[in-house]
Formats: structure tokens, sequence, C-alpha cells
């Protein structure tokens, strides 16, 4: 890509980034022998990381680029109870009862999440000041429209149908066809809270060792005998 399409200044990289710097841990040779490694060290990985360590397991996490450089720092930060796919597509999988405990689990990793940020003292300016879901033309409207008037009975999300003429009233601008408007809905700063992740793992006799890529199975730098003596945590993608 030619170099003329960015402006002065231009910076491969989030600008939230600016409040936020992400660390650049040395690499480190990974330990002989561990309980679990964790493979990936965004939120998944260091969350899983955390709670294990705690737990009294020798966790090792292996990443193949600083901490927290993919997604977990670039993300908008908006937190929400949506779970993909969709209940129906996701009962014609695994049938109804299945897919409703797939779809509370939204709910509850919300309410979770506000938990662990206030148990943990995380400072990321985590915010409850809902969400405008903007339609980008006037069949995405009404199928936002129609998804929030026919929930499924006891996933209910509380929302309300904003028109394209009422939209200044949650957004300025008039470039969206309407949208749907979730009050407790969330917002954090991505990079502050994948950095409290890190503080907080890091004392845990955790070892973070990036700079190793791994294979469908473990890091090729692990020690041979992992496979026999380590379980492997590898977040889902």
């Amino acid at each position: 890509m030619s170099a003329n399409l960015f402006a002065g200044g231009y910076k491969n990289q989030p600008y939230w980034w600016e409040a936020a710097p992400q660390p650049s841990l040395p690499p480190i040779a990974p330990p002989a022998s561990c309980d679990v490694a964790v493979v990936g060290s965004g939120y998944t990985g260091l969350c899983a990381a955390i709670e294990l360590a705690r737990g009294g397991r020798h966790v090792v996490v292996l990443d193949a680029e600083d901490a927290g450089w993919g997604c977990s720092s670039r993300n908008g930060g908006q937190v929400s109870t949506s779970i993909k796919p969709a209940f129906d597509e996701l009962a014609g999988h695994h049938g109804k009862e299945i897919a409703f405990g797939i779809r509370r689990e939204g709910f509850n990793a919300l309410q979770w999440i506000e938990d662990f940020i206030r148990a943990e003292k995380i400072e990321c300016n985590w915010e409850r000041v809902g969400r405008f879901h903007g339609a980008h033309n006037t069949a995405a409207f009404e199928k936002l429209a129609h998804d929030v008037t026919h929930q499924t009975r006891g996933l209910e999300v509380e929302a309300h149908v904003v028109a394209k003429n009422e939209q200044r009233s949650e957004i300025g601008t008039d470039r969206y066809f309407g949208g749907v408007v979730f009050p407790h809905h969330a917002c954090l700063h991505p990079a502050k809270y994948h950095l409290g992740l890190l503080a907080r793992a890091r004392p845990r006799a955790l070892s973070l060792s990036p700079a190793a890529r791994c294979s469908r199975s473990l890091a090729t730098a692990a020690p041979s005998s992992w496979p026999r003596r380590a379980a492997v945590c590898r977040p889902a993608r």
C-alpha cells in the first residue's frame, strides 16, 4: 500500500495506545516444565492464566507477539450481552436447551466483567453508558427492529428502536438509517483493561514468553517433555 495514502504523522496503531503504552516484554526461554501452558496473552489467555495461577498451578503464557498486541488492545471497547450466532442458528446445531444456555452466557459475561473490574480495581474507564447499534441501510434497520421486538422468551435484552428522524437524540449524524439503543451495555478502554490483566498476571509466578510461535499443539520452543507433562489452554478463534 502506498505511503501517499496516509496523512503526515500517521501511526500504524490505535490512538488510544497513547493513554496506555503497550509493553514490550523481553523474550524468555520457557521453563523446563509447567502445569498449564496458555497459548495467547490477550484477554482470554490472561484471565485463564490468572485463575489457574491463583488456584496453585504453575502456568506459562506463550505468544508470538508482544502481550496484547492483537485485538485485545485494538478493539473498540464496547461490552454487551451479544453472542453470535443467534438463538435459532445455535438451536439448529445444538438444540434449544444448549442454545439457550450459550446465549445466557452473554448476560453472565457483562455482569462478570463489571464485578471483576471492580473487585480487582482495574482503572480502565469502565462505564455503563448504553450502546447505539446503527443500521447501514433500510433492510438492516428492519431486521434490527424485528429482532428487538421478537426476542426469545427468557433471553430478552432491554432495548428500544430509534427511527432515522430521531437518531440525533442518540448520535450526532444522519448517516445511519435508524437503529437500536441498548441502555445497559457498557464500554471500557481496551488497552488499559489489558494492562490491568497483565499487571495482575505477572506477579503470580507466571511466566510470560513473547516471541514463542506455536504449532497446533504447543509452542515450538517448548521443551520436548511438555506434551506429556503440561495441559494446553488455547483461546478459541
